[in-house]
């Protein structure tokens, strides 16, 4: 896989690696699952928030500073996104 065009970013736990962006609550909350929202189909453009922004942005209709303010991105790397996603990601029932 060729990642010359990503963005890198140095991560504590996992290194050099690709960049990613996920909203702040999906990088706080650990103690339950949010829904988490992937907002780009372009394969390498790694970017989720949750179901709260997901609500927020709808009502604003666009990335305004409200949204922008409540969001508050983070930049995380593609190891920590993974781990996010996972965390986060609505489980089917069984």
């Amino acid at each position: 896989m060729d990642n010359s065009d990503d963005t890198l970013i140095e991560c504590s736990r996992h290194g050099t690696g690709s960049s990613a962006i996920v909203c702040q609550h999906l990088l706080q909350e650990k103690n339950r699952s949010l829904v988490f929202i992937e907002n780009s189909s372009i394969p390498g453009d790694r970017q989720a928030w949750c179901g709260d922004c997901e609500a927020l942005f709808l009502q604003e209709k666009e990335l305004t500073e409200t949204f922008r303010q409540f969001n508050n991105f983070a930049v995380v790397c593609g190891e920590c996104y993974d781990e996010i996603k996972a965390r986060h990601a609505k489980q089917d029932a069984d």
